[in-house]
C-alpha cells in the first residue's frame, strides 16, 4: 500500500463520495461504518470494517484488523455523524447520549487510534467533517449544534498540538448537501411545515443560498481531497465552510 487513509462513516452520501474519492487518487482506504460501503463506488480499493464508533471495543477490533494489513495510516476523515431535531429542554437523554457519542466521543476515539501511527511516520492529513453549524445556530439543532462546533474547535486544537510532528487537521462545514441524510431532513420539515411538499422546503433552501442550490457530496469530497494532499501543505487548522455562501450572510 502507498497512501492509507481511514475513513469513519464512508458508506453513505459525503462519506461514501470522499471514499470514492480516495479511491480514484489511488489511496488504500478503511472505511469504518455500521453498514457497507454500497457496490457501485467507481474504483473501490480498500475495505469496509463494520464498526458503530459508539462503541470502544469495536473501535479496538476495527484497529486491531488495520494493524494487521499496514503499519502506517497517511490520512484520517471523520465523517461519521448523526442528527436529532430539539431545542434544549425537550432533548432526551438517549438522544443527548447517541449524538455525543457518535459525533464526538467515537471520532475522538478513532483520531485517538491514528494519531500514534502519524507521529511515528512524522507525517499525516486530518480532516474532520463538521457543518454549517460549526458557525452558526439553526432553530431546533441544539445539541446536534454544540457537537459539531466542537468539532471544528477539536481540528484547531489537534493542528496546534500535533504540528511539531508534521500532522496537519483542517475542519470542513458544509451546508445542505444533497445527501440521504438532507433528503430525510428535507421529508421531515415538509411533513411538519407544508403538508409534505418537499418542493417547498427545497425552494426555501434555495433561496436562502447565496448560489441558489444544493451542494453535491463530490464537491466535499473535492474539498476534503485537497486538504489531505500536498497540495494544502501549509493549511492546519483551518474551519472551511462549503455552503453555497449560506454563513456569510
Amino acid at each position: 500500500m502507498s497512501t492509507v487513509g481511514v475513513v469513519t462513516g464512508g458508506s453513505f452520501g459525503i462519506g461514501r463520495a470522499i471514499v470514492s474519492h480516495l479511491n480514484l487518487q489511488g489511496v488504500f482506504t478503511f472505511n469504518l461504518d455500521k453498514t457497507k460501503l454500497e457496490t457501485d463506488v467507481p474504483n473501490t480499493l480498500g475495505s469496509t470494517i463494520l464498526c458503530d464508533i459508539k462503541n470502544s471495543d469495536a473501535i479496538d477490533h476495527a484497529f486491531e484488523v488495520i494493524k494487521k494489513q499496514t503499519s502506517t495510516i497517511d490520512y484520517l476523515v471523520l465523517n461519521a455523524g448523526v442528527h436529532e431535531y430539539a431545542v434544549a429542554d425537550e432533548i432526551e437523554d438517549a438522544h443527548f447520549e447517541h449524538l455525543l457519542s457518535t459525533n464526538l466521543k467515537g471520532n475522538l476515539l478513532v483520531l485517538k487510534k491514528v494519531l500514534p501511527f502519524m507521529k511515528a511516520k512524522l507525517a499525516g492529513s486530518i480532516v474532520i467533517m463538521g457543518s454549517d453549524q460549526s458557525l452558526i445556530a439553526k432553530k431546533r439543532s441544539t445539541i446536534y449544534g454544540v457537537t459539531k462546533a466542537a468539532l471544528a474547535h477539536l481540528a484547531k486544537s489537534t493542528a496546534l498540538d500535533y504540528a511539531p510532528y508534521n500532522v496537519r487537521a483542517n475542519c470542513v462545514c458544509p451546508g445542505a448537501i444533497d445527501t440521504e441524510l438532507c433528503q430525510a431532513a428535507i421529508q421531515k420539515t415538509a411533513d411538519l411545515l407544508y403538508e409534505g411538499r418537499t418542493e417547498k422546503v427545497i425552494k426555501a433552501i434555495q433561496n436562502s443560498t447565496p448560489l441558489n442550490r444544493l451542494g453535491k457530496p463530490e464537491e466535499v469530497a473535492e474539498l476534503v481531497g485537497f486538504l489531505l494532499s500536498n497540495k494544502s501543505s501549509y493549511i492546519t487548522g483551518a474551519v472551511i465552510p462549503i455552503d453555497g455562501g449560506y454563513t456569510i450572510q
